[in-house]
């Protein structure tokens, strides 16, 4: 059994944090389930692959799923497929840039994809970007904070803007 899980099953966690994105999907077959079995809350760190995505779908369009669920950037659609797995309660895209901050805040705002319409993101960004599967991490917290004080908001970390999308 892995450590992480061990964790899991012994501790009363107040949330983890994973690597979970369009890209890195492997915590839909254990994390996540788990985590939302357990009431435990999630929170995705590098939703962008590190900005790998970034590389693969610069000059794509992203138009066909625009009006489908209001997004109108990489970013925006990236972040509302993560936002729309019901046991995710919060993103951190990381940025030191304003406007990619600007653009992030745009993704959680408009409707939501369901869970087949998140199934067609994965298939239509495969097409663009080729295998969409790497590797994941998580980290696990005791129950000694409260969550909510860390949702929706912006915090500064060094020269990182976090934002926390719920």
């Amino acid at each position: 059994m892995p450590r992480w899980r061990k964790s899991f099953a012994r501790a009363k966690l107040d949330f983890v944090q994973i690597n979970y994105s369009i890209m890195e999907r492997e915590a839909e077959e254990k994390i996540l389930p788990l985590a939302q079995d357990r009431g435990v809350a999630v929170i995705v760190n590098r939703p962008f692959s590190a900005g790998d995505l970034f590389h693969r779908v610069r000059g794509k369009a992203v138009a066909r799923f625009r009006s489908g669920i209001n997004c109108t950037s990489w970013a925006q659609f990236l972040l509302k497929w993560i936002v729309a797995h019901p046991a995710v309660t919060c993103a951190i895209p990381a940025t030191n840039n304003v406007q990619h901050l600007e653009d992030n805040m745009r993704g959680g705002v408009g409707r939501i994809p369901d869970a087949k319409l998140r199934q067609r993101m994965i298939e239509a960004l495969g097409k663009i970007v080729g295998r969409l599967s790497t590797g994941d991490r998580i980290f696990l917290v005791p129950a000694t904070r409260a969550l909510g004080s860390l949702l929706c908001h912006v915090e500064r970390k060094s020269r990182h803007l976090i934002l926390f999308l719920c």
